[in-house]
């Protein structure tokens, strides 16, 4: 079992997908 792990993936996929939200051109950037 791995909580943190997938946890902070969760949580970093939403960072991204705030990111993406708030300002695609950084998200895209930062993402590629």
């Amino acid at each position: 079992d791995k909580p943190a792990v997938e946890d902070d993936d969760l949580e970093t996929k939403m960072a991204q997908m705030v990111c993406s939200l708030e300002n695609r051109e950084e998200c895209m950037a930062c993402g590629s």
